[in-house]
């Protein structure tokens, strides 16, 4: 592996830079807030490599948990449905509530994100020639990433706290834009090298 692509450790402080094992300018001028509040204590994402085209896409266990939501939502407004009580309505109102959510959350909100090096572009969705440049959350040029971040953010599901990991790709006036974000470290650090490879650009890692 190149000397580029090797992981460069950053230490913080209450996400501000503190410190770098590199004097690149880029890494103490962007941010080193999490860019995605929150995020799962598991893999709720993978990355699947085809030849010079990664793909990123929900995993089959977040697609396992959505599913609990809408199918609890159809089942909920079945009962409702099928029951004479004056509280139905509630029962039926949770029960929209819990299949919006979930259909949307597995249809609507997570694009799969492909990095294409044939093309020399990554895109969310369907790429769309000539709107490269105009929304980088949408689509952008490899050639403009500048480096990958990766830092953690402590979080609390109930009573449980655990650590969720960012991946975003880095841009030389600052800019970023996630790429993963969940709990299982050593698969997002694997992620990482695998699409620093793609791009040649290096890892700075802060957690």
């Amino acid at each position: 592996m190149s000397s580029v692509n090797r992981v460069q450790h950053i230490n913080i402080n209450r996400f501000e830079l503190k410190s770098a094992d590199t004097d690149d300018p880029v890494s103490k001028r962007i941010s080193w807030n999490p860019l995605a509040p929150g995020g799962s204590s598991f893999k709720s994402q993978t990355m699947t490599v085809l030849g010079d085209t990664i793909e990123i896409k929900e995993s089959a266990s977040s697609k396992l948990m959505l599913s609990f939501f809408w199918i609890t939502g159809l089942v909920l407004c079945y009962v409702a449905s099928q029951t004479d009580s004056e509280g139905w309505w509630i029962t039926m109102f949770i029960g929209v509530v819990f299949t919006v959510v979930g259909l949307a959350a597995t249809f609507l909100f997570f694009e799969t994100l492909t990095f294409d090096k044939a093309q020399g572009v990554y895109f969310r969705g369907q790429y769309e020639p000539g709107m490269t440049s105009v929304n980088r959350q949408k689509q952008g040029q490899l050639a403009d990433i500048y480096s990958l971040q990766i830092l953690s953010e402590h979080l609390h599901s109930g009573i449980s706290p655990f650590i969720s990991y960012e991946l975003n790709l880095v841009f030389e006036n600052g800019e970023r834009v996630n790429v993963m974000d969940h709990g299982d470290l050593s698969a997002l650090e694997d992620s990482a090298m695998r699409l620093a490879e793609l791009t040649h650009v290096p890892i700075w890692k802060a957690y």
